[in-house]
């Protein structure tokens, strides 16, 4: 989950051209209960936002939008979900600020379409949850399993009483979905599993003669938009140079792509610090923003700012309990930091292994500290949440979310993010394997001996 990313994405040469045919005043209104942020948001799938409602004191907001037929995105605080919506649309959105998801209520026309959406997503979070059974599996397996996904989905959306055009562009989503699942399980394995698979070339099969330049479905088909992007980031990351992969960069011809793809560079500069520098000098050489530019530099440096053998800048943060909490209280402790949030999904996803490992470390001299960086506004919901799911270890509230200054000091921007620190208080690894991974629990057995 990246912080801000659209922030930046302004500063770029231009705007990625999602321009929209007003016709109709689309309708949204609703209601938030314990509401902690002033605000909901509707974006575009590229996550440009587009229009605002204030969430007045009482809870509730009212929007009215010239909007085309589409998919979007609708954020309130750090939480989004996607939604369909038309031009006559009267929409009524309710829902627990603790508990969006769980609580999420449609109402008036549009309802039935987002209540599918809303069931599909929650269908594919149960389906898919058990990493070792959906994602641990060879190639055919993993074919089966997502085509299992999308006949599951194609039976749920034709339990509800829809359009035959929503039910056209929602066939078109689970298609691209599907192929996308495709190209991305190489990312999709390493990410979830800490491992490498090397699919057979059969395996791309259903991948080829793929119109990469549908500009109608890269602005309305978030899956899409997703899969054009991937096919043509893993083109330049292929690559091996700077040179090499500014020359595949400049292979793109629409500039929607090829601004989609520069602002996916930004991003990319944490996740390697071996190519980081080339995403970085990509970066220098086309974007006509000294903002965008500096905020990339700064970026880059973040990556240098830890070394391993380095003593572990230190926190003082409050507990569940309201009690203050410091790095040096564990001195002497082998130390394994999860940084995270209640809104952020992949953090969620790996809650149950850091369960395990806690389980399994129990009676050892280690520390599993979980340290949130979600918003101020959403103290009581962190609250909540710990107790709700039962999460154990030391469970703290960063001071000032991702500004605050041991974030800061290790260059942390998104999440989850792990550390490990040593006994003697330094650095081992600031980004340390997540706890879904197997070598996760090697490395803490051999860091303990």
């Amino acid at each position: 989950m990246i912080k801000n990313l659209f922030i930046l994405m302004s500063l770029f040469i231009g705007t990625a051209g999602f321009a929209r045919t007003i016709v109709y005043q689309t309708q949204i209104k609703g209601s938030v209960e314990n509401s902690s942020f002033d605000k909901v948001t509707i974006k575009t799938i590229n996550d440009r936002p587009i229009h605002t409602a204030t969430v007045d004191s009482n809870g509730d907001f009212n929007l009215k939008a010239p909007l085309d037929t589409s998919f979007y995105l609708l954020e309130y605080g750090r939480e989004s979900i996607y939604v369909h919506l038309d031009a006559k649309d009267r929409l009524e959105i309710y829902f627990d600020a603790s508990d969006l998801e769980g609580t999420l209520q449609f109402k008036g026309v549009g309802a039935q379409k987002n209540k599918y959406l809303s069931k599909k997503a929650r269908l594919t979070k149960e389906i898919t949850k058990e990493v070792e059974v959906f994602y641990d599996v060879d190639e055919n397996k993993f074919l089966e399993n997502i085509s299992n996904l999308k006949t599951r989905l194609q039976k749920e959306l034709s339990e509800y009483n829809v359009k035959q055009s929503f039910i056209k562009q929602e066939e078109k989503s689970l298609q691209f979905n599907y192929l996308f699942s495709i190209q991305n399980f190489q990312n999709i394995y390493k990410y979830n599993l800490g491992k490498e698979i090397n699919p057979s070339n059969a395996f791309y099969e259903e991948l080829k003669g793929i119109d990469l330049e549908n500009m109608s479905d890269y602005k309305t088909q978030p899956y899409y938009y997703y899969l054009v992007n991937s096919i043509w980031s893993k083109r330049i990351e292929a690559e091996d140079g700077f040179e090499n992969m500014d020359n595949k960069f400049r292979e793109i011809s629409n500039n929607e792509v090829l601004n989609s793809i520069f602002i996916g560079f930004y991003s990319k500069i944490t996740r390697n610090k071996d190519t980081a520098e080339d995403y970085y000098n990509l970066i220098k050489k086309y974007s006509t923003s000294e903002e965008f530019v500096t905020a990339a530099k700064e970026k880059l440096d973040s990556l240098f700012l830890i070394h391993k053998g380095d003593v572990s800048p230190s926190f003082t943060y409050e507990d569940i309990d309201g009690n203050k909490v410091s790095l040096e209280d564990f001195k002497g402790k082998l130390i394994y930091i999860d940084v995270w949030a209640t809104w952020c999904a992949p953090c969620k996803k790996q809650i149950p292994y850091l369960k395990k490992l806690e389980e399994y470390f129990r009676k050892e001299d280690i520390v599993f500290i979980s340290i949130s960086v979600d918003d101020e506004k959403a103290y009581n919901s962190w609250k909540n949440m710990v107790e709700s799911e039962s999460l154990e270890g030391v469970q703290l509230f960063a001071d000032n979310s991702f500004d605050s200054k041991f974030m800061e000091a290790y260059g942390i921007s998104s999440i989850p993010r792990f550390i490990i620190i040593d006994q003697e208080g330094k650095v081992y690894d600031e980004q340390a394997p997540s706890p879904s991974f197997d070598k996760t629990k090697v490395l803490l057995e051999l860091l303990l001996e």
